[in-house]
């Protein structure tokens, strides 16, 4: 799970609040208010927060990579959640390869599959070893 840009913002607002209050101690309140808000919500933000084991990756590349070809790489998705899930996904690619996607943004429905398709570009022999999903 990553930090969205908006929760640095708010806490970006709480420390301006923190340092206001030198010169004006009630705004320190506002500051430990907003604070208390953030604990609160990322309390909430977690017990709602499906597990990791609810999604599983496989991806799917031919054992040998044409050179100075697009060749295809397709990552099938599967949710056993039973809500829509927001999702993220990056592939590690060798960094040897050029591709045409970085990652994915997307909606995974509840109980369902998704396939996702992009090119990597080989420009000279050797054996490759993909990372993590």
């Amino acid at each position: 799970m990553t930090a969205s840009k908006r929760l640095y913002w708010i806490l970006t607002i709480a420390v301006v609040f923190f340092v206001g209050s030198i010169w004006v101690p009630a705004l320190g309140y506002f500051a430990m208010a907003i604070d208390a808000l953030v604990v609160v919500a990322l309390v909430v933000d977690y017990a709602l927060t499906p597990s990791p084991s609810v999604i599983t990756a496989v991806r799917n590349v031919t054992d040998r990579l044409s050179i100075g070809r697009q060749n295809d790489v397709q990552i099938e998705l599967y949710s056993r959640s039973p809500r829509t899930l927001t999702c993220r996904v990056r592939d590690d690619y060798p960094p040897e390869l050029e591709s045409d996607a970085n990652e994915f943004d997307f909606a995974l429905n509840g109980n369902s599959k998704a396939t996702l398709s992009y090119n990597l570009l080989p420009r000279s022999r050797g054996g490759y070893q993909f990372g993590n999903i």
